[in-house]
C-alpha cells in the first residue's frame, strides 16, 4: 500500500484488510511524506498487529517510484495492490489466491462507492459483459493496448511477473494497466466476476457509467483537443516499450496496428479509418462496443480531427 495524505479513510481500508479470511499475509506500507497524521495511524495498527510494515520515506518519491519501492520490498510468492482509501471485501485475497491459477494476474470485480462509503450500484463488471474469460493471450493484450481492464486495487499478481514490471517506463502513466500487458505478454491474465473491491469515487475520478454519453464525449474532445493528442503520443510510446518486450508475431502486429492507428490520428490522416473501422471492437472494447455507437464514434474520432 502506498499512503499519501490518507488519514480520512486509511483505517477503513486497513481494517478491511485485516479481516480478511485469508490470514498469511504481510502488509507493506509505504507512506510518502504525508503532511497529515496518516503515519501516526499507520505506526498505531503496526504496534497491533506484526503483519504490518510501515515504511516512512526520507524524500517524496512520487507514486511512481513509491510504487516501485513497495514491489522490492514484498516478500511473498503473490502481491496485491491496495489504495489507501478502499475497502476490500473480507474474501478478497482468497478469491484471488483460488482463481489465478498459472497465470500472472487476476483482477476481480470492484463495485463503485462514493465519498461517503455508499454504493453507486455501478461496478467495474459492467464495462466487461461482451467478453467470456479466459480471453487467448493474443485477444487480450491486442484490447489492452487501447484500453485497460484491470483495476489496480482489484488484482493480484505473482512476484516473477512484478519483477518485469519494474523499473516502470517513464511514459507509463497507470501501474496497474502495464501489469496487465506484461503479464499478458507472459503467462497470461484472468478475470473473475466476483466481487473483491469497494472502489472509493472521489470528485475527480474517472468512473465507469451505465451509458456513454457520445456527444458530450465529442464536446469534452473538442475542449481538450491538446490533452487528447498528448495521451496518444503516449499510447505510441507504450507500444514502443512492448516491442522491446517480446518477439511473438501476433503481439508484435497487433502493437503495429496500434501505432499506426494513434499516429494517423496524430496527423490528421485518414489511413486510420480502415484501422479504426477493423479494430473497432478492440478500441471500445471496455466501453460496450455496440453497431448503434460506431458511427457517432467515427464522427468524434475522424470528423472533428481531434
Amino acid at each position: 500500500m502506498a499512503t499519501y495524505n490518507g488519514a480520512e479513510y486509511i483505517a477503513e481500508q486497513i481494517e478491511s484488510i485485516l479481516e480478511q479470511t485469508y490470514t498469511d499475509f504481510e502488509l507493506i506500507i509505504s507512506d510518502d511524506c504525508s503532511k497529515d497524521n496518516t503515519v501516526e495511524i499507520l505506526n498505531q495498527y503496526a504496534t497491533k498487529d506484526k503483519r504490518i510494515k510501515v515504511v516512512v520515506n526520507e524524500n517524496n518519491l512520487g507514486f511512481k517510484k513509491n510504487f516501485e519501492k513497495l514491489i522490492s520490498l514484498c516478500k511473498g510468492d503473490y502481491i496485491a495492490f491496495c489504495d489507501q482509501d478502499d475497502i476490500w471485501t473480507n474474501d478478497h485475497l482468497e478469491i484471488l489466491l483460488n482463481e489465478i491459477g498459472d497465470k500472472d494476474l487476476i483482477c476481480g470485480n470492484a463495485e463503485l462507492i462514493d465519498k461517503s462509503g455508499n454504493k453507486m450500484n455501478l461496478s467495474t463488471y459492467e464495462c466487461l459483459s461482451n467478453f467470456d474469460f479466459p480471453l487467448q493471450n493474443e485477444l487480450l493484450f491486442k484490447n489492452l493496448l487501447y484500453g485497460n481492464f484491470a483495476q489496480g486495487t482489484a488484482m493480484m499478481i505473482t512476484k516473477q511477473i512484478a519483477n518485469k514490471i519494474v523499473p516502470i517506463p517513464e511514459c507509463v502513466l497507470y501501474h496497474d494497466w502495464w501489469a496487465a500487458l506484461i503479464a499478458t505478454l507472459n503467462n497470461g491474465c484472468s478475470y473473475t466476476n466476483k466481487t473483491v473491491l469497494l472502489y472509493r469515487q472521489h470528485g475527480t475520478n474517472q468512473t465507469i457509467t451505465k451509458e456513454y454519453k457520445v456527444f458530450s464525449a465529442i464536446k469534452n474532445a473538442i475542449e481538450k483537443r491538446k490533452k487528447i493528442k498528448e495521451e496518444y503520443k503516449n499510447k505510441i510510446e507504450y507500444a514502443i516499450e512492448l516491442e522491446n518486450r517480446t518477439q511473438n508475431q501476433d503481439f508484435l502486429k497487433s502493437i503495429q496496428e496500434c501505432k499506426d492507428y494513434y499516429t494517423s490520428l496524430l496527423h490528421n490522416n485518414y489511413k486510420g479509418i480502415s484501422l479504426f473501422k477493423k479494430n473497432y471492437s478492440s478500441i471500445y472494447w471496455v466501453r460496450n462496443p455496440s453497431r448503434k455507437l460506431f458511427f457517432l464514434r467515427f464522427i468524434k474520432v475522424f470528423l472533428f480531427k481531434i
